[in-house]
């Protein structure tokens, strides 16, 4: 935690949006979620054409379940940056957690025009398949996530899905 203060304090009075983005991650890490979203918009108003603070935003109230605030953040990011992967990504991410599958997948399928070689996409636009019963066309997901860069846990549930694959 003290770390923590001495680089919030640091960086206090740098305003890139950079800054604010990751002094917003620290504060909600920490659990002082109000401070993280008052960061977190002033972020935006400190370069409200840029993406960055808008998906960092929407990523963090998808962690904290918020999911119709979250598709707010991320849809503001992705219509700064119509070719960025991430927010789409994580709409997607968003739209599965409420078993919203079918456009969980459909989100998921624009983001890998952008970023066809991002492991844990394609992890997750499988789990979103298989949701959906295509259980052919999750495993071949799977296979390709399991060729790309990807997290250890992420490497763990991909084999978990290919291990108990229908054939």
């Amino acid at each position: 935690r003290a770390d923590a203060d001495a680089a919030i304090a640091a960086t206090q009075a740098l305003t890139n949006v950079d800054c604010y983005r990751f002094r917003a991650a620290v504060y909600d890490h920490r659990g002082d979620w109000a401070q993280a979203e008052q960061t977190f918009a002033a972020g935006v108003a400190r370069a409200p054409s840029i993406p960055q603070a808008y998906l960092s935003w929407g990523k963090a109230l998808l962690g904290h379940q918020q999911y119709a605030a979250a598709f707010e953040k991320l849809a503001a990011a992705h219509e700064r940056s119509p070719r960025w992967a991430d927010p789409l990504e994580y709409w997607g991410e968003a739209l599965a957690a409420q078993g919203q599958f079918k456009q969980a997948g459909e989100k998921f399928a624009e983001a890998s025009r952008y970023a066809p070689a991002w492991g844990a996409l394609r992890l997750h636009w499988g789990e979103a398949l298989d949701k959906l019963g295509d259980h052919a066309r999750a495993g071949q997901e799977y296979r390709a996530a399991r060729d790309l860069a990807l997290s250890d846990p992420d490497q763990q549930t991909v084999a978990r899905h290919l291990s108990s694959a229908i054939p």
